[in-house]
């Protein structure tokens, strides 16, 4: 398949989530998210294909990391063990998210943006509050000095980092010896202000780690390079990619989640935020891995109508090939912002 080939088909949007949050007292009773889906090694058994995910509970500030496995890629069942990775302790809430597992070797090695949240009055009262009224309240965020609303994706990126953990099996990681892999780099880069999204690729022996960086008023693409998945160093032509015009649909947020390699080039699937939060899918292509352009088309994928799983938003899109079918998980928020996981299907003409 070439890039004219995914430039000229269409997505197929799921109407029903293929992951949904827990039921009852479920550790991700609130929300399920961030879908990182892969192909299992045999010796994991269990089925055909992996994904790790975030989970969140009403009441906590902890977000946590689990598993579902499935063998058709549209029939999906939770872990018996999770979650995870969920972690707070008597001082902090730590938060977890957009986890992504490469395998080198016997290891597996998994990415996540980190961040702690400090348990004092404030925290513990908004933790109290209904998810619903706490998203509300979100809306009135403002700039102290302009008055302005910061961008979801700005305030999301706030003094957060990435962590390594490392394991020979997908189910046991010790939240100990986890390592720090990026911090938000100094002042006047455009990842001053903080990182997210950490999604590590492999191609050519070579690891790619495209992420997104925020300077305070707007978030773009970065990349970070390794040749041993723990010494990165940041491309100088960082970001790759940059949010739209002011009006357009990515005019605050242009990250570059996922990406697939095709016969003479590389598709990269990235979510933008407009001026209202909302998150709509976009695609992106290169001959190269560093310099990309925007498919005049975006976007590529919609929030879903009135009533569906994805109402306010569709971001976090995940791609997966194989045997010739592209199927594109993403994560859909819905009127309330309640998270849920579904896949699009690549048609093409």
């Amino acid at each position: 398949m070439k890039l004219a080939d995914v430039l000229n088909g269409r997505w197929v949007c799921s109407q029903t989530p293929i992951l949904e949050p827990g039921a009852g007292r479920a550790w991700d009773n609130w929300s399920v998210f961030t879908p990182g889906v892969f192909a299992m090694d045999a010796k994991d058994g269990g089925g055909r294909y992996g994904m790790f995910y975030i989970g969140l509970s009403r009441g906590s500030g902890s977000w946590g990391i689990g598993y579902a496995q499935s063998s058709d890629l549209y029939t999906w069942k939770k872990h018996e063990s999770n979650p995870l990775i969920v972690y707070e302790d008597e001082n902090d809430y730590y938060g977890f998210d957009s986890p992504c597992v490469i395998k080198k070797g016997d290891l597996y090695h998994l990415f996540c943006e980190e961040k702690k949240f400090r348990k004092n009055f404030k925290t513990r009262v908004k933790y109290m509050l209904p998810v619903v009224v706490r998203n509300y309240l979100k809306r009135f965020y403002r700039r102290p000095e302009e008055g302005g609303r910061l961008p979801l994706s700005v305030r999301h990126a706030e003094d957060r980092y990435f962590v390594r953990f490392v394991s020979d099996d997908l189910f046991t990681w010790n939240l100990h010896d986890r390592e720090v892999c990026l911090e938000k780099n100094e002042y006047g880069h455009f990842d001053c202000k903080g990182l997210f999204s950490p999604q590590v690729h492999e191609f050519d022996g070579k690891y790619y780690m495209f992420y997104g960086g925020s300077d305070g008023d707007v978030t773009s693409t970065g990349l970070a390079m390794s040749g041993d998945l723990v010494s990165w160093h940041r491309s100088e032509l960082s970001p790759v990619l940059k949010p739209g015009r002011k009006g357009g649909w990515d005019q605050n947020n242009a990250l570059i989640v996922s990406v697939l390699k095709v016969e003479d080039g590389y598709c990269g699937f990235y979510e933008g935020e407009d001026g209202n939060s909302t998150y709509r899918i976009g695609l992106a292509y290169s001959y190269d891995l560093k310099y990309w352009e925007k498919f005049e088309a975006n976007p590529i994928i919609q929030p879903g109508g009135r009533g569906r799983f994805s109402e306010r938003m569709a971001c976090s899109p995940h791609v997966f090939s194989e045997n010739g079918e592209i199927l594109l998980f993403y994560t859909g928020h819905g009127c309330d912002m309640r998270g849920c996981c579904g896949v699009a299907r690549f048609e093409g003409n």
